[in-house]
């Protein structure tokens, strides 16, 4: 069983929220099930953006860290993981639904996720990581401050999200990058989530307990 307890200063002046929780199962060494509350692996860091030490920046890129609103998920996700060589390659699909307040509105719209699904691929060796992935989502917010300034925000439609990054650390050279397109179906709802790419690169070079980068 698995919990962890966030409290950000950004969005909710450090109340607690429960970040992950969740229950594993392994059924073999290549395989574990997954149910509770889990985090969606969209992007490089997805599972440790929270542990500033663990990457070069002050804050992940926010051209694409900012691009999926919704983190985890209730529902299930199932872990294959096997070795090619020295590289370890993983897929790791899974289902759920989300509740989570439209970013901008102080909580007074939120929206819902249902029919939530996605996958992600990743190989990895001591020197690179590559990861692909996609999720596909119905979309629904409401308008929950009973303001009809705020009606326009109440709106449905289907979102997708496919990212795709590499990192790599070789003779103290050190890179990031990614690679992200988001596409939302129904044009009033583009006026909440906007169709959108987005893209970074980082380049460093690790000297002893320094990490110059671009």
């Amino acid at each position: 069983a698995v919990a962890q307890i966030l409290a950000a200063g950004s969005d909710e002046n450090f109340d607690l929220d429960i970040e992950w929780a969740y229950v594993d199962w392994r059924l073999t060494n290549a395989m574990s099930l997954r149910a509770g509350k889990v985090k969606e692996p969209v992007f490089l860091i997805s599972d440790y953006i929270e542990v500033g030490y663990a990457y070069p920046w002050i804050r992940p890129p926010q051209e694409v860290y900012r691009n999926n609103p919704i983190t985890t998920i209730n529902g299930m996700e199932a872990l294959f993981q096997t070795n090619i060589k020295n590289m370890s390659l993983i897929f790791q699909p899974y289902i759920g639904t989300n509740t989570e307040a439209v970013p901008g509105t102080n909580g007074a719209v939120q929206f819902d996720a249902s029919n939530f699904y996605g996958a992600s691929l990743q190989l990895a060796s001591r020197a690179f990581t590559l990861q692909m992935s996609f999720l596909q989502t119905d979309v629904e917010t409401t308008n929950l401050s009973g303001s009809p300034l705020l009606d326009p925000f109440a709106q449905q439609g289907e979102a997708s999200l496919v990212s795709a990054g590499l990192s790599w650390d070789v003779n103290n050279f050190v890179g990031y990058t990614e690679y992200v397109t988001r596409d939302i179906s129904d044009a009033p709802m583009e006026g909440v989530f906007p169709d959108q790419d987005a893209w970074y690169v980082t380049l460093g070079y690790r000297m002893g307990n320094f990490l110059p980068h671009i």
